[in-house]
């Protein structure tokens, strides 16, 4: 009895170890359905600044984070298709005191978030602009079929409110294609939207492009303005700064980009920059902004056209040098003469101008001397004798002061002695 108890007993755990190994062997249960990810992007924190320069409303209760994206990912569960957006602060369920009269249907009161959704992969194919209020365009020629409005407000508010607004033309025919979720679930830092596939005519693919916008919620609808918060010069209590009071400031104050996560903020703030303000709608230039694929695009290549090589130019003939001569280590090596200058031929004493080019004048001619040459550089007089004869022509110094020398007077009393005349004679 005791040994039929003992293998009772020995049998039941065997067959519990054997359960317990099998069921580690089998894949966890999916309760949810959830499948990998269509799109997981990772957001730059702190560039929650718009093209660079926006800054938060003054109101102390809306904290530094609370519209900077960290992460952005689109999934499947089941007949869903969930949105998971991260912020790097909490999300604000409730105001601590008072109220600015928005709803609180969904659990949170101060963000507000566009989902724009590519689901052909078309040029020139769904909307080319985003909804009023944002003042901005895609890029590439691609536009959205569907997109996901989350406000703070319910579904039947915010129904209500879009289908009345007719201040914009041709948002009316937009209207079909906004998609207003149900179920909005918010879980500490992250909001969690949950749509059904059926709304979207498409089967979900990784191919789809995907934007989000992080904005700022206003209970607010006027021609430049759809439940989102407005971009002024100076910000306010219920308004974001460093727009230009004027008309074209995109209000958006985080997005996704593709590409290195490290260098999104760059990225982000070139292509949100890009717009221009102006007192005029009709005058506005709105910025590009482009979708972010799960899978990314394959980039198409211009056709490579064959260039023939050039003909390489003939080589000219090597000249050889001579060959070096090697001089024992113990003999001197001979110095190198200077060389030696051409005679040059000595400049004729006399000529015309052409023959005196270096200076221009025409040279003097050279004068006969017996002697060398006085170092004072007059010109060489005729010498004077006394009695009037005349000597021989020469070089000699000059007299002290340099004058030319008179004749010698014959009288004693300093005159000059004049000539005597003669009478006519009768011939």
């Amino acid at each position: 009895m005791a040994r039929r108890a003992f293998l009772t007993a020995f049998l039941a755990v065997a067959a519990g170890l054997l359960s317990t190994v099998a069921a580690a062997a089998e894949p966890p249960v999916n309760y949810y359905g959830e499948s990998s990810a269509l799109l997981d992007v990772v957001d730059p924190v702190a560039d929650d600044r718009g093209p660079g320069y926006y800054t938060y409303p003054l109101d102390k209760r809306i904290r530094r984070g609370t519209f900077d994206l960290k992460r952005f990912t689109v999934y499947e569960e089941g007949d869903m298709l969930v949105f998971s957006i991260q912020m790097r602060e909490y999300i604000k369920t409730a105001w601590e005191s008072g109220n600015r009269g928005s709803g609180e249907e969904q659990q949170f009161v101060v963000n507000a978030f566009d989902i724009y959704i590519d689901t052909d992969n078309k040029r020139a194919s769904g909307w080319n602009k985003a909804l009023p209020g944002r003042d901005l365009l895609f890029a590439e020629g691609m536009g959205w079929e569907k997109m996901v409005l989350v406000t703070p407000l319910s579904q039947f508010r915010a129904y209500d409110i879009i289908k009345n607004k007719t201040d914009e033309i041709g948002f009316q025919d937009m209207v079909p294609d906004i998609i207003l979720p149900d179920y909005v679930q918010v879980q500490r830092d992250r909001i969690i939207v949950r749509i059904s596939k059926a709304l979207l005519e498409r089967k979900p693919s990784p191919d789809w492009g995907f934007q989000c916008f992080a904005m700022g919620f206003s209970n607010v609808v006027s021609p430049n303005r759809l439940l989102n918060m407005d971009v002024k010069g100076f910000a306010t209590p219920k308004d974001f700064g460093g727009g230009w009071d004027t008309y074209g400031d995109p209000p958006v104050i985080d997005m996704i980009v593709s590409g290195d996560p490290e260098d999104a903020d760059r990225r982000q703030y070139e292509i949100l920059k890009s717009y221009r303000s102006e007192p005029y709608r009709g005058e506005i230039e709105y910025a590009m902004v482009p979708f972010v694929h799960g899978r990314e695009k394959p980039v198409e290549k211009a056709p490579v056209t064959m260039v023939p090589a050039a003909r390489p130019a003939p080589k000219s003939p090597l000249v050889q040098a001579p060959p070096a001569v090697l001089l024992p280590a113990d003999e001197p090596i001979p110095a190198a003469k200077p060389p030696v200058k051409a005679p040059t031929a000595a400049r004729p004493s006399k000529g015309t101008v052409s023959d005196s080019a270096d200076a221009g004048f025409l040279p003097l001619g050279k004068t006969k001397t017996t002697a060398p040459a006085a170092t004072s550089g007059f010109v060489p007089i005729r010498k004077t004798t006394p009695q009037g004869q005349t000597g021989k022509t020469g070089t000699a110094a000059p007299a002290s002061g340099s004058f030319q020398p008179l004749k010698k007077p014959d009288t004693s009393g300093g005159f000059m002695p004049i000539r005597k005349a003669t009478p006519p004679t009768d011939e």
